[in-house]
């Protein structure tokens, strides 16, 4: 016999790119509790894929919806290449299809631009309107910051300051609290909120120490004429001729993405036939890491009392031990960094 499964979506939405996760269990009596979940000849699948990124600060609907209805087009091709079956517009109660059914009944996004409750609420109903022409049934879309989804996944049951330096910057007091059931037992797992941030000013005005604040710099740095001589070809190979560079950064469709992608361009060159870029580059990021936790980590450090901060983004992870040492210098401690945060499927994403 066919066997229904209950799919579960879950995005983590950056400036520059969306990781995208999704599960998938079997229904048996459409129960959502995993312990009463067994095999039924379909077992349990997981798989992840990335998109284009999201901020509703920075892209009009249209925008979005592109890349929503891509990430759609994604996972649909996922579930057929695992064989889990058809998507079903009347829900797990209608007549089986021989390969079963997949119904998407939940949605948890976490993305740059969704501290607004009114972005929240555009996200919320963007997603409702391309997932329910998949179609779904009993949807439920939960919309939070992808700082929450940070502070969630690599803090969990404990308190503490979690940053995000990727594309952008973002740093808060992730604070766990815990979910009673309607027994008046205590939930599975933690579930928790971010209860103190810092001011999230975005590229332009601020996101000192991401890779686009960095970028920006350069870019400045190589108009004004300041970058050292033996750095000035390379630069001129990723950037192009400085006569036209900065008509193509303010008409580029994401000036932020352009910013952020010259450190990308920059990992593409050999360091052994320009030894000289590797100390220059270092000491660019060094001042942006050093202005990210003088403007934003050491104030939330001294209101709350917390020393440890672990991070999240690509920023993070590639240059952590220059992040360390200026972290150490102002008597703070790296405690965790990782590229891409992820959840388990058993752990609550809410």
């Amino acid at each position: 016999m066919p066997t229904d499964c209950r799919l579960c979506l879950y995005a983590d939405a950056g400036g520059t790119k969306t990781t995208w996760t999704w599960s998938c269990e079997p229904i048996l009596g459409i129960t959502t509790n995993p312990s009463d979940l067994t095999d039924g000849g379909i077992g349990r699948y997981d798989n992840a894929y990335v998109t284009l990124g999201i901020n509703p600060n920075t892209m009009g609907q249209q925008a979005i919806r592109a890349v929503l209805l891509a990430a759609e087009g994604i996972l649909k091709q996922q579930l057929a290449a695992h064989s889990i079956g058809s998507w079903s517009a009347e829900g797990p109660n209608s007549e089986p299809e021989p390969t079963g059914r997949v119904v998407l009944t939940e949605v948890y996004y976490y993305g740059a631009g969704c501290g607004a409750q009114a972005n929240r609420e555009l996200m919320a109903g963007l997603i409702d309107q391309v997932y329910r022409g998949s179609p779904a049934q009993e949807l439920v879309v939960h919309v939070d910051t992808d700082l929450a989804f940070a502070g969630l996944s690599q803090w969990g049951e404990e308190a503490g300051l979690v940053a995000i330096l990727g594309t952008g910057c973002n740093v808060g007091l992730w604070q766990p609290t815990l979910l009673s059931s309607a027994k008046g037992q205590q939930a599975k797992g933690p579930i928790g909120k971010i209860v103190d941030a810092a001011p999230s000013l975005g590229f332009w005005l601020g996101d000192e120490g991401g890779g686009a604040w960095v970028g920006k710099q350069i870019m400045r740095e190589y108009l004004l004429g300041e970058v050292p001589r033996s750095i000035v070809p390379i630069l001129s190979q990723i950037l192009g001729p400085t006569e036209t560079l900065l008509q193509r950064f303010y008409q580029a469709a994401s000036p932020a993405a352009m910013a952020g992608a010259i450190l990308s361009g920059l990992a593409t060159i050999g360091r052994a036939d320009h030894p000289d870029l590797q100390p220059w580059l270092d000491n660019s990021i060094r001042a942006g890491f050093e202005a990210f936790v003088r403007t934003y980590v050491l104030p939330l450090s001294a209101a709350h009392g917390y020393k440890s901060v672990r991070c999240v983004g690509g920023m993070a992870w590639h240059y952590q031990a220059l992040l360390a040492e200026v972290l150490a210098r102002a008597g703070l401690r790296l405690d965790r960094v990782v590229q891409t945060p992820t959840l388990s499927i058993d752990q609550p994403k809410y």
